[in-house]
């Protein structure tokens, strides 16, 4: 969910995104500029392999999970990210 301070509405639904993402538990790490694809509505973020290693984010878990294709794959789960919003675009609400 977004919250669109004109309008004074909120906004679900998909959108892009870009910031930059940094591990907050090691602050001498530096931050990594990304874009990524956000969907409101979800309980967690995926990020690529690579972007764990980059910002040495922590394996805390590992999961399976189901990708589009309906392939199964065991991944790391890492907790906590730190993303700092630059620009949102909505792609599609309700």
């Amino acid at each position: 969910m977004w919250y669109n301070s004109k309008t004074q509405e909120n906004i679900y639904g998909l959108g892009s995104c870009a910031g930059d993402s940094q591990n907050p538990r090691n602050a001498k790490i530096k931050a990594i500029q990304v874009t990524a694809l956000v969907d409101s509505g979800a309980l967690h973020l995926c990020i690529p392999e690579h972007l764990r290693i980059q910002l040495k984010l922590e394996e805390i878990d590992r999961k399976e999970v189901e990708l589009a294709d309906g392939s199964k794959k065991t991944v790391a789960y890492v907790g906590r990210l730190k993303y700092i919003l630059k620009t949102v675009s909505v792609l599609w609400a309700p």
